[in-house]
């Protein structure tokens, strides 16, 4: 936890550290542009951004825990958009299952086949890649 807001007052001080973070991203879902699915290779290059946000996820969850016990009659509440994700992560399964089991398939696209198409070219990759990483950042440090 102290990582992540050490990095928030580093960038807040230094916005050209922001510039070469994002460059330094868009570099990295560059390289997973290079790499085919269902391999070593991708399974490496995604693991990495999520190991890192589990990581600052359990950090910050711990840290918001210890705050909540050394403040008397004070527990640890979840956040007020976490409501809305579990709804929109519901939806988004909801989907993925009519899609799956309704007839023909292709009146009825699911989201992974939809993403196939949108990452059929390497820019298509590298900027859903980059994109996804950016939601992550986002999710992370709120």
């Amino acid at each position: 936890m102290r990582a992540l807001n050490r990095l928030r007052l580093l960038v807040d001080r230094q916005p050209g550290l922001a510039l070469l973070l994002g460059v330094a991203a868009l570099a990295y879902a560059g390289l997973a542009s290079f790499t085919h699915p269902f391999t070593i290779g991708a399974d490496v290059v995604v693991g990495v951004p999520l190991a890192v946000a589990v990581a600052a996820t359990v950090g910050r969850s711990r840290s918001l825990r210890r705050r909540a016990a050394d403040q008397p009659g004070r527990t640890a509440r979840r956040s007020p958009g976490s409501l809305a994700w579990a709804a929109l992560a519901a939806v988004a399964i909801g989907w993925e299952w009519f899609c799956f089991t309704t007839e023909p398939r292709d009146a009825h696209p699911t989201l992974s086949s939809l993403m196939d198409m949108a990452d059929a070219t390497r820019w298509g990759k590298v900027l859903l890649f980059a994109a996804w990483m950016a939601l992550g950042c986002y999710l992370v440090l709120q």
